[in-house]
């Protein structure tokens, strides 16, 4: 590798909008956010939940 060029820009220039933050806030009400989380992570890979977690 020669180079490194940054493409993504920071999180902190990131603005959360009242629609994000509303189904945030769906989300949360909802619970169970961090299963939910865990196994959308390649969900095409059956099982192995304590790896994605």
């Amino acid at each position: 590798v020669m180079e490194i060029k940054q493409i993504k820009t920071s999180y902190a220039q990131h603005v959360l909008s009242v629609e994000g933050a509303a189904r945030l806030a769906t989300l949360n009400d909802e619970g169970n956010v961090y299963n939910r989380l865990s196994s959308s992570i390649a969900p095409e890979i059956f099982g192995h939940e304590d790896v994605k977690k």
